[in-house]
């Protein structure tokens, strides 16, 4: 389960930026009212954004382990400050078993497990009609990531803020999360 850092984060920024320049534009963020409905067709989900991202590059573009998408919703140049990574088989069977299955003592301890291992928080949340793991990270480098399983592919949203995560961006971020969907013709 991987955990993604403010470094990592440049790092990914900047080599997608160095890739689509004059492709991308990165504006400032303004507040909109309404959401935006993001639809990847490739990896096969939909979800309800607070806004329209102001740019959607490849995880795979810096990380040849991990395929999906990463949201930016705010940047500052080649930092970015606000966004969602929605990756796909993005777990294993072993780490997150069916989490519609699982007996309370397997529950139990696999809450524990996570804690034991830098997280504060787990929690199972309804998500597409099944159970979700909703959890948070402790220390410095916090972000709040879930762990989904859909029919064809297991998918994890995290939710990244520098410097700190705000109570705005969580609410957005369990919106988004209550509105996700697979959709057809997603990639495994």
């Amino acid at each position: 389960m991987k955990k993604y850092n403010q470094v990592w984060i440049r790092q990914m920024l900047f080599v997608c930026c160095a890739v689509l320049v004059g492709t991308l534009s990165f504006p400032s963020l303004t507040h909109a009212a309404d959401t935006y409905k993001y639809t990847s067709e490739k990896y096969g989900y939909t979800i309800e954004c607070p806004q329209k991202p102001v740019g959607v590059i490849p995880l795979s573009a810096v990380s040849s382990e991990e395929n999906g998408d990463v949201l930016i919703f705010e940047n500052d140049g080649y930092n970015i400050k606000k966004a969602w990574i929605i990756s796909v088989d993005a777990f294993k069977d072993a780490d997150v078993p069916d989490l519609d299955k699982i007996s309370d003592a397997d529950r139990d301890l696999l809450f524990k497990k996570l804690l034991s291992s830098g997280y504060e928080y787990a929690k199972l949340v309804p998500i597409d009609g099944k159970n979700a793991l909703y959890t948070a990270t402790a220390g410095t480098d916090k972000q709040i990531k879930t762990y989904i399983r859909g029919t064809n592919n297991r998918y994890a949203a995290v939710l990244v803020e520098h410097p700190d995560l705000t109570k705005k961006s969580i609410d957005a971020y369990q919106k988004g999360l209550i509105s996700f969907r697979e959709v057809e013709n997603g990639t495994k």
